[in-house]
């Protein structure tokens, strides 16, 4: 079962909506297992994770979830190219629950530990710019 925080995340991007891709996922590396980590090794986390997609060649910019007010922030990435099983495995190599996907405009919430996923709204309804 996803958590119900989840379903109430918030994107924070520094680039403009209008430039974003019209489709791409969404990985954070961050706090694995639903497990709070410190800041420093969350960091380590975030940098890892970076490493792993640029290795891999994937077009990516930096894309962060969390709470609305921003209490809860975790960085991570939107990635575009991905088939949500990418996503789903991506999310499992950093022991994360759930991953996103967003294209054309509505967003995914994908479950990284069973085949659930729930469309939770669009990106304009959850969008902070950064």
């Amino acid at each position: 079962m996803m958590k119900p925080q989840y379903l109430e995340v918030w994107f924070r991007c520094p680039l403009e909506s209008h430039d974003l891709p019209v489709a791409f996922g969404v990985v954070t590396a961050c706090n694995p297992k639903g497990q709070t980590l410190g800041s420093a090794d969350n960091e380590r986390r975030t940098a890892e994770l970076a490493r792993h997609l640029e290795g891999r060649r994937l077009v990516i910019f930096p894309m962060s979830g969390g709470s609305h007010d921003g209490t809860h922030l975790e960085p991570g990435f939107g990635i575009v190219g991905l088939s949500i099983q990418e996503l789903r495995e991506l999310g499992n190599a950093f022991c994360q629950d759930a991953v996103f996907s967003i294209a054309e405009g509505d967003v995914v919430l994908i479950s990284c530990i069973s085949d659930n996923s729930v469309r939770i709204g669009t990106l304009k309804e959850r969008w902070i710019q950064a």
